[in-house]
């Protein structure tokens, strides 16, 4: 039985960040992943690692990941009051340029859809 090589796949994280003022997200990776981000202080066997996230568009970090590569991603958010309006964090995977993957979580104040 012939094996298919593993593909490894240069590319970097874009985030847009847009919440209320005193909002306070960070973004939970796993340690491997932040790692191959490059992220300050992670390592792949250590925990997971807590990005603080400012708003507007800002990228992440480059890395180099397997094809078949599966990691789960989550977003903290501290709030000092109730949210009074919508808000949105929206993660991009790119490769050379081209959007090949996008988790979007938005919020909504609680009643208001």
């Amino acid at each position: 039985m012939q094996l298919c090589p593993v593909v490894v796949l240069r590319f970097w994280l874009g985030l847009t960040v847009r919440l209320p003022g005193d909002a306070e997200p960070h973004l939970v990776l796993p340690a491997e992943l932040a790692a191959r981000l490059r992220v300050v202080g992670a390592s792949p066997s250590g925990g997971p690692v807590r990005v603080p996230l400012r708003q507007g568009i800002q990228r992440l970090g480059r890395g180099v990941l397997r094809g078949d590569a599966h990691y789960g991603v989550q977003v903290e958010l501290g709030l000092k009051r109730a949210l009074d309006r919508h808000g949105l964090v929206v993660i991009r995977q790119l490769l050379s340029g081209t959007e090949v993957g996008r988790i979007t979580w938005r919020l909504f104040p609680r009643g208001r859809d």
